[in-house]
């Protein structure tokens, strides 16, 4: 038969073995009937303060996690609601439906300690998971009206944290031991370090997962190209990174290799309509543009010999049009054309209105050299001189092409070579580095080359592929091309590698040694690796996490906030 201990006013304990089936009327009667303490109706509050509370199940601690927010709402109410205001709605409704901020607290507080109590009797200890559930499935839609998860990571830390600090508020405060708004407060930090911690770091993997390599990192790394780690990362990365040159010579020089590739790049560009490509040791600067130069006059050379020029229809038909053009230039501009003209065409035609290859290539030479110097010009008349001599230029060429249809294809290569070399002429002669250039130097090169009235070409992007070097090395690279050795020179000064008057730091020099590590030419390609180089499912996993990221940063807010036993519900007092 079961037993129960019933607890009289007086502070005395009585142990009752019932049979089954006996009511809780009935055993109170019987004690009251041996005893004659007090009346069933006070032993029965007794009782039922004593008995074991009802077990509670998964499903109703998951209700319990539903109504949080809302009581968490309804609380905040009533603690924001003036006095004045509470007491006229207890006066028209009662303390029952209108209760004042103490009363509510005090409520929230008991129904904890009823709820720790059936869920202690149920055997559930620990993260209570159900009511985290109710709680996440509640907040949901509050979730998805709060900032997301952000694309940086320092987006996501302050994404986090604002809608972390909000979740975090909306839970109850059940601690009488503390002032209701100081709780809530309190709540709201956690929530705000929890949600920006956990989504910076949700962030971080992202990326690391997938990163955002951009397709200008892409396209310069198929070119052989390999930027620094923090310039495929991105532009803030990459300033950060340059600042750095002042004590880690390694940054500074890896820099330095960056634009001696890009200028490679280049000239692999010239060379690459002739199927050729740049000697990987070969030097740079000035010597390299003249060896791909003279690459372009050699392929050029051996087929002259194979090369006759015939002036046709098509060509009186461009020149009738590049004379029109002449003709609206003032007289000093007109005159000169006409008169290279006849001194330079015109005498080296044959009667038949031909020439051989090499007294091609010698007018030529002497159209683009007049084409060039009227191009720098600032005079508006002589650059449209100039406009009309790259006109004959390309008109001559094309002409030569319909000369010799077998060749055709070899010298439009050629052609489209020295088309390519112009524009890193332009950007060799505007530096000092012994003709080394910048992305931004070959862009003003393509610029001042473009053959197009008002560099209409370059403005609306059809510069071709030099162009398109150009810009993404501007994105990517900078235009930063450090003074060899200056770096390095900061450092002794600064005694950070055992200068003068200062004592060598074998800790400095360590970090200093291993942050160098990723700026040598393999660090550089293997981080470039690791940044870039990914399996397929790689975005698939990444936009998983990303979705993940809101459910997971509610799941620890709403952990660390778990809601304790209260204290007054520790001290035995309340039969727990």
């Amino acid at each position: 038969m079961p037993q129960y201990t019933i607890t009289s006013p007086n502070g005395k304990t009585y142990d009752v073995t019932a049979p089954d089936g006996a009511s809780q009327e009935d055993i109170l009667a019987f004690v009251q009937s041996q005893t004659g303490t007090s009346s069933p109706q006070e032993l029965a509050a007794q009782a039922k303060s004593d008995a074991p509370a009802d077990p509670i199940s998964a499903g109703g601690r998951f209700m319990k996690g539903l109504r949080d927010p809302l009581d968490a709402g309804a609380q905040m109410l009533v603690n924001a609601l003036p006095e004045g205001v509470t007491e006229g709605a207890q006066k028209l409704f009662g303390p029952e439906f209108a209760p004042n901020a103490s009363q509510m607290n005090e409520r929230q507080a008991q129904a904890e300690r009823e709820y720790q109590a059936r869920r202690e009797s149920a055997g559930s200890t620990g993260l209570d998971v159900a009511r985290m559930g109710g709680s996440m499935v509640s907040t949901a839609p509050l979730a998805a009206a709060l900032p997301g998860a952000g694309a940086t990571v320092l987006g996501g830390v302050a994404r986090g944290a604002v809608s972390g600090a909000v979740q975090g508020a909306m839970q109850p405060v059940t601690d009488e031991t503390k002032t209701f708004w100081s709780e809530k407060g309190n709540q709201a930090a956690v929530g705000a370090a929890t949600g920006g911690a956990s989504q910076g770091l949700l962030n971080l993997a992202r990326k690391w997962i997938s990163p955002n390599v951009s397709a200008d990192v892409k396209m310069l790394r198929t070119r052989g190209i390999t930027p620094l780690p923090g310039q495929m990362i991105g532009r803030s990365a990459g300033r950060v990174e340059s600042m750095t040159t002042s004590f880690n010579p390694a940054v500074a020089s890896a820099q330095r290799g960056a634009i001696e590739d890009f200028n490679r790049a280049a000239y692999n560009e010239v060379l690459a309509p002739v199927g050729m490509t740049y000697p990987k040791d070969g030097a740079i600067g000035r010597e390299g543009i003249k060896y791909v130069g003279d690459q372009l006059s050699k392929k050029y050379d051996d087929l002259l010999p194979n090369l006759t020029f015939g002036a046709d229809h098509q060509l009186l038909t461009d020149a009738t049009a590049i004379q029109q053009m002449v003709a609206s230039l003032p007289k000093k501009e007109a005159r000169y054309f006409a008169g290279f003209w006849k001194d330079k065409l015109g005498q080296a035609l044959a009667p038949n209105g031909q020439m051989d290859g090499r007294t091609f290539k010698e007018i030529q030479e002497a159209v683009g050299k007049e084409s060039a110097a009227a191009g720098k010009s600032t005079d508006i008349y002589q650059r449209k001189l100039g406009d009309a001599f790259d006109a004959l230029k390309s008109s001559l060429d094309d002409a030569l092409e319909r000369s010799n249809p077998q060749h055709a294809g070899e010298l439009q290569k050629i052609n489209q070579g020295w088309a390519n070399l112009v524009p890193l002429e332009h950007a060799a002669t505007a530096v000092s580095q012994n003709g080394v250039f910048t992305p931004a130097q070959l862009l003003q090169g393509v610029r001042t080359a473009s053959d197009t009235v008002r560099k209409r070409g370059f403005v609306r992007g059809t510069g071709g592929q030099m162009q398109e070097l150009g810009e993404a090395g501007q994105k990517v690279l900078g235009n930063a091309y450090p003074d060899s050795g200056t770096a390095g020179r900061a450092l002794l000064g600064a005694g950070v590698l055992g200068g003068a008057g200062m004592m060598f730091n074998p800790a400095t020099a360590v970090g200093l040694g291993a942050s160098m590590l990723g700026y040598t030419g393999t660090g550089k390609r293997a981080i470039a690796s690791a940044l870039a180089d990914r399996p397929n499912i790689a975005p698939q996993i990444s936009a998983a996490v990303r979705k993940a990221s809101v459910p997971a940063r509610t799941a620890m807010i709403l952990a660390l906030l778990g809601k304790p036993v209260p204290p007054a519900a520790q001290d035995g007092q309340d039969g727990y």
